[in-house]
């Protein structure tokens, strides 16, 4: 363990003397009484509570901001700003634009419909991608209009992608030169069909556990683990999760729609038609109703549609 000095308790010396701490003794120096630099987060009392601002002292005049936004697209050339009518038609071609058109009446829809969500009982435990599935909000909206906005908000990338999983997998299998053995290689299904929608989180589990050989319980373990794998959800126990969900339209759905519904599980377990089939159903029941708790559930999307893994029987 090493001794660092960190000079100045702005942002960034706040954020290098806190990584360097996990592994040296740190000692911080600021002339100051008291950390944070130029941002000085004070708390205000407002009729609302408590208010946290960040008041800088570099000197600079300040100036009443309207808080507008603007969107340049390089790559489809499209440009608006929320300066009224004015602004979001920047481009007079836009006003009969059908795309554009169904950007503002979606961009009204999210403004209307967003807020009643944290207002949901469930709402901590929704994501946004969750609620963007479910409210059925289109690409070219995130593209074109939230995407940019949180980006200006929290300084992020666009590259930044709500649906994308981040996952760890054995980084042999994503053709690493790890170890060579014959029972791990790279996984052209892993690695070039799978890897389009998640992102891949490569490890060595025998290095990080502290092993540099394979073990006789590892090769055990990793048996076991593979046989229950091959344990196959039943359209019998697929039937009894649906049976589950509809029990949450009691009051919501009409007699005829729930024997609809109760009619294509049936069908579903029968093998006479595919998950897709009630799902779907499900699905505009859900939307249409509102029920937000199955709303959020990743058992009716657990991956990305483009894999067609329930489409057949």
């Amino acid at each position: 363990m090493k001794t660092v000095a960190v000079i100045g308790a702005g942002i960034s010396g706040l954020s290098v003397a806190y990584l360097l701490s996990r592994r040296h003794r740190v000692h911080l120096f600021e002339r100051e009484r008291r950390p944070g630099g130029h941002t000085n987060t004070v708390l205000i009392a407002t009729a609302d509570g408590s208010l946290a601002l960040d008041f800088g002292e570099l000197g600079v005049a300040t100036r009443d901001s309207d808080m507008s936004f603007a969107v340049s697209c390089r790559q489809t050339g499209l440009e608006y700003s929320s300066r009224g009518a004015n602004g979001f038609f920047a481009q007079r071609g836009n006003l009969v634009s059908w795309s554009h058109l169904s950007l503002l009446r979606e961009i009204l829809r999210f403004n209307r419909e967003a807020p009643a969500l944290l207002r949901a009982p469930d709402a901590e435990h929704q994501t946004l991608g969750h609620f963007l599935d479910s409210r059925r909000f289109g690409e070219a909206f995130t593209r074109r209009y939230l995407f940019p906005m949180a980006s200006a908000i929290w300084s992020a990338s666009l590259d930044v992608n709500p649906q994308r999983i981040r996952l760890g997998i054995s980084a042999c299998l994503l053709g690493e030169r790890v170890r060579f053995d014959g029972g791990h290689k790279r996984d052209p299904f892993l690695v070039k069909s799978l890897g389009r929608f998640v992102d891949w989180v490569p490890v060595c589990p025998e290095v990080e556990c502290g092993l540099d050989a394979p073990r006789e319980f590892q090769a055990r373990y990793s048996s076991d683990f593979m046989q229950a794998l091959t344990t196959i959800a039943t359209p019998r126990r697929q039937a009894n999760v649906l049976q589950h969900m509809l029990g949450y339209f009691k009051q919501a759905l009409d007699p005829e729609s729930r024997s609809e519904l109760l009619a294509l599980i049936e069908e579903y377990a029968g093998e006479r038609v595919p998950l897709v089939v009630p799902l779907t159903l499900f699905g505009h029941h859900i939307r249409r109703c509102g029920v937000s708790y199955l709303a959020g559930q990743v058992y009716l999307q657990p991956h990305p549609v483009e894999l067609m893994l329930r489409n057949h029987v």
